[in-house]
């Protein structure tokens, strides 16, 4: 089932609300939750090996990916120097800090647009 639901800019949402969707959607969160604290274990563990006094500090906030299976909200570790020796930024190589949306959407947008979706062509 598809409901449209209004957001704060004017826009109507479209969310997908059937249990499959959901499911998949939660497991999806957990499955980039694992694999970004395990991505910032390694990233400390070696900044400590490096005799940097390195401790995790917290989440960026939390946002939204656009994924074929629909938003997925994520939260990204953040990582802070403790030895005074300038600021650790930690730049995750699965959600870099400019990622809105999932490959697959891009090439789904492209393949839409190529077929004439933007022009309502149901040919």
């Amino acid at each position: 089932m598809t409901m449209i639901t209004p957001d704060f800019s004017g826009k109507p949402t479209y969310a997908v609300t059937d249990a499959v969707t959901e499911l998949l959607r939660v497991h999806a969160r957990h499955l980039i939750a694992t694999a970004l604290e395990v991505e910032v274990t390694e990233m400390v563990n070696e900044l400590k090996s490096a005799g940097r006094d390195v401790v995790r500090n917290g989440y960026l906030p939390e946002r939204s990916i656009t994924t074929a299976i629909g938003d997925v909200e994520v939260e990204v570790p953040r990582i802070r120097s403790r030895d005074g020796n300038g600021s650790i930024n930690f730049s995750s190589k699965l959600i870099p800090p400019c990622l809105r949306r999932s490959k697959s959407i891009d090439a789904w947008v492209a393949y839409a647009y190529l077929k004439g979706i933007s022009e309502c062509d149901k040919a």
